[in-house]
């Protein structure tokens, strides 16, 4: 075996261990009572990004490809075959946005893509009491993370990729630290199937006093299934930490022009974690998301390299959020 290939064969033998491992112990979970509810932090970091994922209702673990798959499995990060810039915003409610940066480099070899990430929420100003309740002040609370990913195709059809993320919220009171990581397989049967599988934010930061809190670790697993190149559905399983075991589905069709070599594409999602609660009313559409993207050719070339995408995701009683991405490819 060749020198250079033995770094890459111990990373690809770390990762599918740990996504075995990962699952395993999730799925034992899963079947068994919650005794987690409320305890993990920088739960932020649940907050879905990019404006097709949204679309989809969150489905994409399986599907999800380049810069775009970033956040929810990094080994979609290899199917990236150009220079990849991305950037997403989030108009969330009670004044929270947040704003996403992705960077994808592929290398020479035609199987290897590196990732850089970074995130910013400003959770809005907050009033900031005395003991007697008096306004003192007003402060603004801001979290993110920053970090790299590295994907490689292990075998023609079978994809791993790794995140390191460093984590930090900036409260009032305190700061909160720490480092976390992402890992994932993807399957590719055909042009058709696609099996894929995911653990997010393993690993704890570290909060006032010195005390190690848990993050909101998950595993994801799902299945997509594409017809005739133009329509894509996808079903994942979420097992969260700190929740019982929720569904997500995702439905994208495009509409192609070969004249213009472009595509509209329409999506329509479920996100059972967003769903409407019970004493919410019945005609709240929270848990339901819709989508539209833009597909084109920006310059010389017949590769599409500009993609720009929209998700409307309603939260019931909480209002309405908006999701808007753009991915340019060079």
């Amino acid at each position: 075996m060749k020198k250079e290939k033995r770094p890459i064969l111990c990373l690809s033998i770390t990762i599918i261990m740990a996504c075995a491992f990962i699952f395993s112990v999730f799925c034992t979970h899963a079947g068994a009572q919650i005794t987690n509810v409320g305890t993990s932090t920088a739960n932020f970091l649940k907050i879905g990004l990019g404006g097709r994922s949204a679309g989809m209702g969150g489905a994409v673990v399986a599907s999800g490809e380049g810069v775009e798959s970033l956040f929810c499995n990094p080994a979609g990060l290899s199917l990236a075959k150009m220079v990849e810039l991305g950037a997403s915003f989030n108009n969330w409610f009670e004044g929270i946005s947040n704003t996403y940066l992705a960077f994808g480099y592929p290398f020479k070899n035609g199987k290897t893509v590196l990732g850089l990430t970074a995130a910013y929420w400003n959770m809005g100003e907050i009033e900031v009491t005395s003991t007697s309740s008096t306004v003192e002040r007003y402060a603004t609370v801001t979290e993110g993370f920053g970090g790299v990913s590295i994907s490689h195709a292990l075998m023609p059809g079978l994809l791993a990729g790794i995140s390191v993320k460093y984590i930090f919220q900036d409260l009032v009171a305190c700061s909160v630290n720490g480092v976390s990581a992402d890992v994932g397989l993807v399957i590719l049967l055909g042009d058709m199937v696609r099996i894929g599988v995911a653990g997010q934010n393993l690993g704890t930061v570290q909060a006032v006093g010195g005390t190690q809190d848990a993050l909101p670790t998950v595993v994801k697993a799902g299945g997509s299934l594409t017809l005739w190149k133009t329509a894509t559905i996808e079903v994942d399983a979420v097992i969260p930490r700190d929740n019982d075991v929720k569904l997500q589905a995702g439905l994208e069709y495009l509409i192609k022009s070969s004249e213009y070599n472009s595509a509209i594409a329409l999506r329509a999602g479920y996100n059972q974690a967003e769903a409407t609660s019970a004493t919410a009313a019945p005609s709240d559409l929270s848990g339901i998301s819709v989508g539209i993207g833009i597909r084109g050719c920006v310059g010389e070339g017949s590769s599409e390299n500009m993609l720009i995408d929209y998700a409307y995701v309603p939260f019931g009683g909480f209002g309405v959020t908006h999701r808007f991405s753009m991915v340019m490819r060079f």
